[in-house]
């Protein structure tokens, strides 16, 4: 690859990639500890993950690739005036999004907090400093929380894995399943929890998930058939944690879902995912076929 060069592998990976988020299983995290886990390495600062010190495309990174994605710059062109010009607009689309990352980040952790039994927090200090944004705000997910233990009171799920880190070292893909369970018959069941208002909308008859572009964007072919939307992208992203678990951790889902924790829903939802193989089999073709184009653009 061409950013590892034979100098790069004499050197710690936290010097190409930043420092390692180091993990230490507790509870059933440890308690149902796969062989493979020691392998599996991640550095959030870059978002790579390693697989016995091999780099590993992100399987967010890769669906990013399959679509055309958001030209911030032409947007904020369109929208800038005399009195907010362009560069004010997409710092504050910038912190936006770090906002809802960070908060994002949050929940995780905290969710995470509570299956395994220990302390929550339900809030955090939000800090951005820009040359047009400048704030220091806390952020309180407690309802988030509340309809996350809904969740938990109606489906009374049993834990087996939670942020667990699983790699197709084949095809050179990685990933964070956020969580898993497995019940009295031995199904395992996906879960993974959103805190987005972009997957849908609460309506009288349930959840109605956004399905379609309304801009009219899609895939790149052969994925053409399919919207560019969140929901679409999650669907990839949960198909190929699918084929990881059943391929290298010898473990078959039954159901995959998204649970939508968002602090404005007045509800938990929770979105079955279909299953999807060929669009599967297409992505782990094109990983291995662009593994070193997509790795530099990670690293970098």
């Amino acid at each position: 690859m061409p950013f590892l060069t034979d100098s790069s592998y004499d050197a710690p990976l936290s010097h190409l990639f930043g420092q390692e988020e180091i993990y230490e299983p507790k509870a059933f995290n440890l308690t149902n500890a796969n062989e493979r886990d020691k392998h599996v390495h991640f550095y959030p600062e870059k978002h790579i993950y390693t697989f016995d010190d091999e780099p590993m495309i992100s399987v967010s990174s890769l669906i990013t690739q399959l679509f055309p994605g958001f030209d911030s710059r032409k947007a904020a062109a369109r929208k800038a005036t005399s009195s907010c010009p362009m560069d004010k607009i997409l710092e504050e689309w910038e912190s936006q999004g770090a906002e809802a990352r960070d908060a994002g980040t949050f929940m995780h952790q905290q969710i995470e907090q509570s299956l395994l039994g220990l302390p929550v927090e339900h809030e955090f200090t939000f800090n951005y400093s820009g040359r047009y944004v400048n704030c220091s705000k806390k952020i309180d997910i407690s309802h988030e929380l509340h309809l996350f233990e809904e969740f938990r009171e109606e489906r009374k799920p049993e834990s087996f894995r939670t942020e667990w880190r699983i790699c197709d070292e084949v095809h050179g893909v990685a990933g964070t399943i956020d969580y898993l369970t497995k019940d009295e018959e031995g199904k395992y069941r996906m879960y993974d929890w959103k805190r987005s208002n972009k997957i849908g909308f609460e309506s009288v008859g349930g959840f109605c998930v956004e399905r379609n572009n309304r801009f009219g964007r899609r895939a790149f072919p052969p994925l053409a058939h399919l919207d560019d939307t969140v929901f679409n992208h999650y669907c990839l992203q949960q198909n190929l944690y699918r084929y990881i678990l059943r391929e290298h951790y010898g473990i078959e889902l039954s159901k995959m879902y998204l649970v939508v924790l968002y602090p404005t829903n007045v509800n938990h939802n929770c979105v079955e995912i279909p299953v999807m193989e060929e669009e599967t089999r297409f992505l782990l073709h094109y990983a291995r076929e662009n593994r070193s184009q997509i790795l530099e653009l990670e690293a970098y």
